[in-house]
């Protein structure tokens, strides 16, 4: 939790929703995928530094009497949930065909 909002400090002046500005979306998982917030959730480091803070980071929901385990890494899970969901234009994703010169980037980091 220390390090993403370190990292997210960093970027700060540079997120925001405009072409020249960097998004930041947020996928946790388990054996299952999290999508905490999208590209087009938050428009400021602030905003997303203190979504970390809050956010839930025992998605086991303890006490809900939920049958079988969640732990387990399913890497696969959470780029597929990438791919297919939060890089989407639903979710703030801009250029999605890559026709801007220079085309916008797309980075996952895992």
């Amino acid at each position: 939790q220390d390090f993403l909002i370190a990292f997210v400090e960093e970027l700060g002046p540079c997120i925001g929703r405009s072409d020249s500005k960097t998004q930041i979306g947020m996928i946790s998982y388990d054996a299952k995928t999290y999508n905490n917030f999208y590209l087009n959730t938050y428009s400021s480091g602030a905003a997303i530094s203190q979504a970390i803070q809050d956010m839930d980071w025992n998605h086991n929901n303890v006490g809900k009497n939920i049958k079988g385990s969640r732990c387990g890494t399913a890497t696969f899970k959470a780029l597929n949930e990438a791919r297919l969901v939060a890089l989407t234009e639903a979710h703030g994703i801009r250029d999605p065909l890559g026709i801007k010169s220079p085309p916008i980037k797309k980075v996952v980091i895992v």
